[in-house]
């Protein structure tokens, strides 16, 4: 009997790099991760090093992803979430939930333009 091969995951807002360590329980592989805090980049770099690494996701052209992703993960500041709180979010930078909807559509790259609310 053959095992099936494990998935390929990649995360975007990947935070400290929770999800690539449940991929990794998993057996899956981790392709890739983008993160803007150099923090946060430091843990994943030193953890997940056999994955790449991107900055600020609005900057980053994922199309040689496309098609070897098998499961997307997004992490996202709470802050974006509130309805009282989007003003300052926005002010401040924070990316919301609809800055991972262009890759989800297969779309070439995001860009600052390209949010929709």
């Amino acid at each position: 009997m053959s095992s099936a091969p494990p998935f390929t995951h990649a995360s975007l807002c990947s935070g400290f790099g929770a999800a690539e360590l449940a991929a990794v329980w998993m057996g899956w592989e981790n392709a890739f991760w983008c993160e803007v805090n150099p923090f946060c980049r430091s843990i994943l770099e030193y953890w997940f090093e056999n994955s790449t690494g991107y900055g600020n996701i609005k900057e980053t052209d994922f199309r040689r992803w496309r098609g070897q992703i098998d499961v997307l993960t997004a992490g996202f500041p709470c802050q974006p979430f509130s309805n009282a709180a989007l003003y300052v979010a926005e002010m401040m930078g924070f990316p919301t939930a609809w800055t991972v909807l262009p890759f989800l559509r297969g779309e070439e790259k995001a860009s600052k333009d390209s949010e929709t609310r």
